[in-house]
Order: C-alpha cells, then sequence, then structure tokens
C-alpha cells in the first residue's frame, strides 16, 4: 500500500465520531421532525406488534415509512449525553414536548426489532432491543427526571422487556450474552424519591413565584382549580399553605426514600394525616394525592426488569442462576415453572393493583 493511503488510512481511523460530544436530546429534535402521523390501521398494526408475523405487508410497509428517523434515533440513542433544555421556571406547566414523539419512535423500534429476530436476523434485532432501552434513559436529562418523564422511562422498558419475552426462544447464546452485558451497563433510572425531589425543587419555587405576582391560585396546565371555590378569602390562604406542602414533600420523599414493602406500609399513615386537617393541608392533598398509588404501580417496571436479567442467566447458566436475581420488591426468589411455550417467572408477592404484572411467560 502507498505510503500517502496508508497515513490517510491512520487519520480516518484515529479519527473521532463526527457526533463525539453531541447532545442526544438535539438529534433526537431532528428525529422528530421526520416522524409522520399513523393511521387507524398503522395504530392497530403496532398495537399488537409483538403478536405480528415475519414479512408481513403491511408492517414492512410501516417501517420503511419511517426508516429513515429509525436509523437518525438509533444513533442518537448511542450517544451518552442527552439534555432536553426544559424550562423548568414553568413548573406545573411545563411541556414535555419529547414524550409522546419518543414513545412512539421506541415501539416502532421494538417492532423493527421482533420482525428481525423472526426473519433470523439477530444481530439486527439486538442492536434494536438494545437501542431501546438505552432510549428509555434519554427520555429525561440526567438528575432532573419529572414524574411524567420518570413514568415514560417505565413505559418504554416494560415495552423492551415484553417484546424480548415475547421473543426468548429467538434468541441464541451470543445474543443473550449481548443483552445481558448491555443490560449491566444501562445507567440505572433515578429513585422514585429522586424524581420526587425533582418535581419539590421545581414545584414550589413556581408556586411562590406565582404567589408574589398576585396570581390567583393555581396547579397549573395539570389541575386546574375552580375559580368559585378560590372566591372564599380563606380558603384562597390555605391554597397559598406552600411552606407546609414543602414540608409535606420532603416527608413523602423520606417515605418513598425506604425499601419498597416499608414505604408501603408508612404511606396510608401519611395520607390520613393530609385528610385529617382538612384545610390547613388543601394544597399538600391538591398535589400530592396521587402520588402514593403512582409508586404503587411502578413497583412492577424493577420487578420485570430483573425478570429479565433472572431470565437470560436461567437459559445461560441454569436455575441455580435464579438465586443471583431476588425480586426488588420482596427480596425473595421468583418462582419457576416451565410452560408449553417456554417458562414463566411469578414474583412470590407484589401490591395488590399490580399482582397481574408479577408474571411473566419467556417463550
Amino acid at each position: 500500500m502507498p505510503r500517502v493511503l496508508l497515513l490517510l488510512l491512520l487519520l480516518v481511523v484515529q479519527a473521532k465520531p463526527v457526533w463525539a460530544g453531541a447532545n442526544a436530546a438535539d438529534v433526537y429534535r431532528q428525529v422528530f421532525e421526520l416522524l409522520e402521523p399513523l393511521s387507524d390501521e398503522e395504530e392497530r398494526l403496532l398495537k399488537n406488534g409483538r403478536a405480528s408475523e415475519p414479512g408481513d405487508p403491511a408492517i414492512k410497509a410501516l417501517l420503511e415509512k419511517h426508516a429513515e428517523a429509525l436509523a437518525l434515533f438509533v444513533k442518537a440513542t448511542a450517544l451518552s449525553e442527552c439534555n432536553w433544555g426544559l424550562d423548568y421556571r414553568r413548573g406545573r406547566d411545563l411541556e414535555y414536548f419529547h414524550l409522546k414523539p419518543m414513545l412512539l419512535l421506541a415501539e416502532l423500534l421494538q417492532l423493527r426489532a421482533h420482525q428481525a429476530i423472526r426473519e433470523g436476523r439477530s444481530e439486527a434485532a439486538v442492536a434494536d432491543y438494545v437501542a431501546g432501552l438505552r432510549a428509555s434513559r434519554h427520555v429525561a436529562s440526567a438528575g432532573q427526571t419529572m414524574l411524567f418523564e420518570y413514568s415514560a422511562q417505565g413505559t418504554m422498558e416494560a415495552r423492551v422487556v415484553l417484546y424480548l419475552a415475547n421473543d426468548f426462544s429467538w434468541l441464541d447464546e451470543p445474543a443473550l450474552r449481548e443483552i445481558s452485558g448491555h443490560l449491566e451497563s444501562l445507567p440505572p433510572r433515578s429513585t422514585f424519591s429522586q424524581v420526587l425531589e425533582q418535581e419539590r425543587r421545581v414545584t414550589i419555587p413556581w408556586l411562590r413565584r406565582q404567589h408574589a405576582m398576585g396570581a390567583p391560585p393555581s396547579l397549573g396546565t395539570r389541575r386546574a382549580l375552580p375559580a368559585t371555590f378560590l372566591s372564599l378569602p380563606v380558603i384562597s390562604n390555605q391554597v397559598w399553605n406552600i411552606d407546609q406542602l414543602n414540608d409535606d414533600y420532603r416527608t413523602l420523599i423520606a417515605i418513598l426514600s425506604l425499601p419498597p414493602k416499608e414505604a408501603l406500609a408508612l404511606t396510608p399513615a401519611f395520607y390520613a394525616e393530609l385528610k385529617d386537617k382538612k384545610w390547613s393541608r388543601l394544597l399538600s392533598r391538591l398535589v400530592l394525592s396521587v402520588i402514593g398509588d403512582f409508586y404503587k404501580y411502578d413497583l412492577k417496571h424493577p420487578t420485570r426488569f430483573t425478570m429479565l436479567k433472572a431470565a437470560i442467566a436461567l437459559r445461560l447458566e441454569g436455575e441455580e442462576a435464579l438465586s443471583r436475581f431476588p425480586d426488588p420488591y420482596s427480596g425473595k426468589l421468583f418462582e419457576y415453572r416451565k410452560t408449553e411455550g417456554g417458562f414463566e417467572l411469578k414474583a412470590p408477592e407484589l401490591p395488590a393493583r399490580n399482582a397481574s404484572n408479577g408474571v411473566l411467560e419467556f417463550r
């Protein structure tokens, strides 16, 4: 090889990627512009994606329609930094413009992975599964996860887990080992208490600014308070009990920082006290009323994520590997049962509302 060509080749190899250090959110914004609206039929195809057959012409057309967007989407998931630049000064009026398109793209990506694995293209399928998991971590800016973003993260992660469970028998040992490696290196989601602390840091200053400007008491676009209700001075004064709300935020954060079973044992008393102090805790009830139920419902996500890790270890190492993957909620081991199509893992206990989510079949 001529010396000049060799030097050029070395320069190319040693050069940093064009996107090195780029903000993934900026790339995702470009992807959003490439998205096209889905028809009712395309919505149906996407909803029933896990049951789709390989080579389905309608599925193929749907994926080709979004091929350019998905190609750029996958590249963005490989970037480490993602900062959406949200204006947190808007408090509870904050607009999460990125959640809907991110959820759509992630679901299209898992449908493509499902088609690929059923067509024998294991490498392409694994790349899309992994990109879907990475995308779930990009939904929120690092260290600034809000509750709506946290919910979207859980939904995206759950879709990948369900697709992988559905396609599990199609994954060979190299594919499973690669997925396992990515699961271990994936940045963890923020904890629920960290998310609630971020909500507090955003909501309290926003409410104080509203009050200082003499704005009518409001909980933002998420929940409006009736004007006739607020016209009573005594009620208006209680609605503006921001210091009490701040204290109640901190109390609930401390409770939800405990192990899940301990936290769930303490939340009923916390909410009973809010209800008992009818007027002095009015703002706290309005802002925090749904947090406990949301926390309880979200417990299924870490359980199912751990189930996926356990299932891969089971396939690669045998049943004894299950001892390394206790259920995050109870600390107990998953129950294992063979099924006609594969096997099933069951969480020994979950809150009643999540009971149906404590069982996952890998087939």
